[in-house]
């Protein structure tokens, strides 16, 4: 099947720039089709008009910018892939972007591999938004088993003994399509000869039928599957290839049917095995839920029920068993929409006696309003193109106590030709508490460490009501609160108007389901506070979660930067921006040039725009690298280290890493370093060069084996401009010096063990 197209929606004010990225990524991946706009107010109207699968957008914008486009965005398309593809970087325009919801942010640099990152992160991003829409899709699929089995007993019951055997396929095609297996079958057990045989099946389409070649098959051969069904014992397989050695009969014959995984269950009839029922995947492995479990011995005591031709009185009372077995509320509508069956949940749920319901309509226990949504739905099944199943939510009026909130999952009774004979459905309570509480302890569990060590920080835990639930943190401490005086109090007992009013608003967004990063001034000091909502197991919002830190230190620190960094950031954004986009456009035009006519002078074109743009990108990191590191972090040198490497053009050069430490380091300027190091190695070293980071005392090594450093240039190296490459710009390694020095680590130049050259960092401290 053909992969389906890729709407993306890209945001530039430079039309030519906006145009060539086009270009590009039409010719990365033939499933984009790129549509661009030059404003966010033209990008808004391009959304509401043409839904697209994902965004790419500029940062420095007229009007809008990024981010604001960004917030505009989420809005009202809170889940849409949205990548800030921007020519002006800094840690602050990401992490505004990441609070802001952003789904990637990717900095625009020199040449034309930038596409075919930019065309990756796509094409991830709108995988993850894909896989995250199946996985829902699933679970909608497992909510309406219940009703399919309800239908499936029904029919079976019903079918006449000529029909029964019809009726079982059917049931196994039903109860197979909709969990989403590739086989579904019945093997009857013959103990007088000792073999199983397949009896039913049902096969997805494509999937190649095999009862035929699944007869008389000897119990013998089967000892290791036949002693779990002995003793009543379901059979779930996660992974065939997998399975003990005691069962190598049963992993060949799996194989040789190209079964990936399975669930069986035993089929009983009294005290005796009678066979078995199954599921078979193909291509998927995976540990299977007890619901598939409970499925699928529902259905198989549904098919023994119906083979063993009893009276129709005693195989209604086992379908009574099954039905009040589920923890749901159940019932069944007669075609004039009267109560004819209800199980033990659902009169325990309305407190009517089940006299009293039986025969009553349903205005008995639901409202003008409900009732009449409920018959619009059950039309819905009615029609011709409608769903099978219709899931809406009911409120149903108890005969004592407050209304209660249900999830209704309605479907028609088996009927054939225009014969309407009535409904089924069930009931599930949404406003039971239990889970909550459940989920109060668990959340306890979970953060009880995490909040009391936080340093300078505190976590609170608040309910739908906006009280404190949990308070812990030894900020708390030091602000003189307790965590018993937060504790079912909510802001406005607390805290001053101002502050309660914020706090209020950003708490009720995280109980919505929106996270927030903010800051707030409390006393003298400073807080960084970061709310978000906790769900429950079905993925309601239960509670909402906040992360306060004391940051007074770090925002004097950046208020001091401030002023010394202004002119070199005004410096940058020229480079960056008003130099860096015709660099761009001309490089791609002369690429695009090239593939259409040849030339030397092209070549020698693309070759000064290269140098050209990749003296910007130095000018510009030099500009804006500053004296401090800046924020740190635990970075592991190792991960680090391969991650640059996937995105240095590396020919045939090797990276090797010796080492699993873990240092405190502002990851993005340490990155920077990194790539700088392996781009040095290969443009002096060769594109055959092998790399090596590896760890020294108090420190981390690059090294090399190409033709190092002469000793006496060893300090030069690190000079502005100083390059014995041709095509260098001389800023490389001055970079690199100016990083190290900004996080006070010392740097040394060396001889490598094979000859080349050698890196060496100390001073570096470890993660804390």
């Amino acid at each position: 099947m053909p992969e389906a197209t890729v709407h993306v929606l890209h945001v530039d004010d430079e039309p030519d720039l906006a145009d060539l990225t086009r270009t590009f990524l039409e010719r990365e991946d033939e499933q984009f089709a790129v549509q661009t706009a030059h404003s966010a107010d033209n990008a808004l109207d391009e959304i509401s008009e043409t839904s697209p699968d994902c965004i790419v957008s500029d940062y420095d914008m007229p009007g809008r910018n990024g981010l604001e486009f960004l917030r505009d965005v989420r809005d009202e398309h809170p889940e849409l892939p949205f990548i800030l593809f921007t020519g002006k970087g800094s840690e602050e325009i990401a992490s505004e972007a990441i609070s802001a919801g952003v789904t990637d942010y990717l900095q625009k640099k020199s040449g034309t591999e930038q596409y075919q990152l930019l065309a990756n992160r796509i094409r991830n991003a709108v995988d993850r938004r894909q896989a995250s829409d199946a996985l829902t899709e699933t679970k909608s699929r497992h909510r309406s088993l219940r009703t399919e089995l309800i239908e499936l007993s029904i029919a079976l019951l019903e079918a006449e003994d000529e029909a029964v055997d019809d009726r079982i396929e059917q049931a196994l095609g039903r109860i197979g399509a909709h969990a989403g297996v590739d086989r579904s079958y019945v093997f009857r057990l013959d103990r007088s000869a000792g073999t199983v045989s397949n009896t039913h099946e049902w096969c997805a389409d494509g999937v190649e039928p095999q009862m035929e070649s699944l007869q008389g098959l000897s119990t013998d051969t089967l000892a290791w599957w036949m002693e779990h069904l002995d003793q009543r014992e379901p059979i779930t397989i996660p992974d065939v290839s997998e399975l003990p050695a005691a069962a190598e009969k049963e992993r060949e014959l799996l194989e040789e049917q190209q079964i990936s995984s399975l669930i069986v269950a035993p089929m009983v009839e009294g005290d005796e095995l009678t066979g078995f029922i199954g599921f078979d995947w193909l291509d998927t492995t995976d540990v299977w839920s007890d619901e598939f479990v409970d499925i699928l011995q529902i259905t198989g005591r549904l098919i023994t029920s119906a083979l063993r031709q009893e009276s129709r009185q005693q195989e209604l009372r086992e379908y009574e068993t099954v039905i009040e077995s589920l923890s749901d509320a159940v019932y069944i509508l007669d075609e004039d929409g009267r109560f004819t069956y209800v199980n033990d949940a659902f009169v325990e749920l309305v407190e009517y006696d089940r006299e009293t319901i039986i025969g009553a309509a349903p205005s008995l226990i639901k409202d003008a309003e409900t009732a009449a949504n409920a018959e619009r739905q059950l039309g819905r099944v009615l029609s011709r193109d409608g769903p099978d199943t219709a899931a809406f939510t009911a409120t149903i009026r108890p005969r004592d106590g407050d209304p209660v909130v249900c999830e209704d999952y309605m479907s028609v009774l088996p009927y054939e030709g225009d014969s309407f004979e009535g409904s089924v459905g069930t009931l599930r309570n949404v406003t039971e508490r239990e889970a909550r509480t459940a989920e109060v302890v668990e959340l306890q569990r979970q953060y009880q460490t995490l909040a009391e060590n936080i340093p300078n920080g505190a976590v609170f835990l608040f309910d739908e009501d906006l009280q404190y639930v949990r308070a812990r943190g030894t900020e708390l401490e030091a602000v003189g609160l307790s965590p018993e005086t937060l504790e079912g109090a909510t802001p406005h007992d607390i805290f001053p108007p101002e502050t309660a009013e914020e706090l209020t608003h950003y708490y009720t967004a995280a109980l919505n389901g929106t996270g927030h990063t903010f800051t707030q001034t409390f006393g003298e000091e400073t807080y960084q506070n970061r709310t978000v909502p906790v769900e429950d197991d079905d993925g309601s919002v239960a509670y909402g979660l906040a992360l306060t830190q004391n940051v007074t230190d770090r925002v004097a620190r950046r208020e001091r930067l401030e002023a010394q960094n202004e002119r070199l950031a005004e410096f940058a954004r020229v480079v960056s921006h008003d130099l860096r986009s015709p660099l761009q456009v001309a490089g791609g035009r002369v690429e695009l040039a090239r593939t259409e006519c040849e030339s030397d002078h092209l070549a020698g074109a693309a070759a000064a725009l290269d140098r050209a743009e990749q003296l910007v990108e130095d000018l510009t990191a030099l500009a804006q690298a500053g004296d401090a590191a800046g924020n740190t972090e635990a970075v592991s040198v190792a991960e680090l280290a391969a991650n640059c490497w996937e995105v240095v053009p590396t020919a045939d050069a090797t990276l090797s890493v010796d080492t699993d430490q873990t240092i405190s380091a502002n990851r993005s300027r340490l990155r920077q370093l990194l790539e700088n190091l392996f781009i040095n190695a290969i443009e002096h070293g060769g594109e055959d060069v092998a790399v090596t980071v590896g760890a020294v005392d108090d420190g981390f090594y690059v090294a090399d084996d190409g033709t190092g450093i002469p000793e006496d240039t060893r300090e030069e190296v690190f000079e502005v401009g100083y390059s014995t490459a041709g095509d260098g710009t001389g800023f490389g390694l001055r970079i690199v010096k100016q990083i190290a020095e900004a996080h006070g680590w010392t740097i040394r130049v060396t001889d490598s063990e094979e000859g080349g050259a050698r890196f060496e960092f100390t001073g570096v401290g470890a993660a804390e």
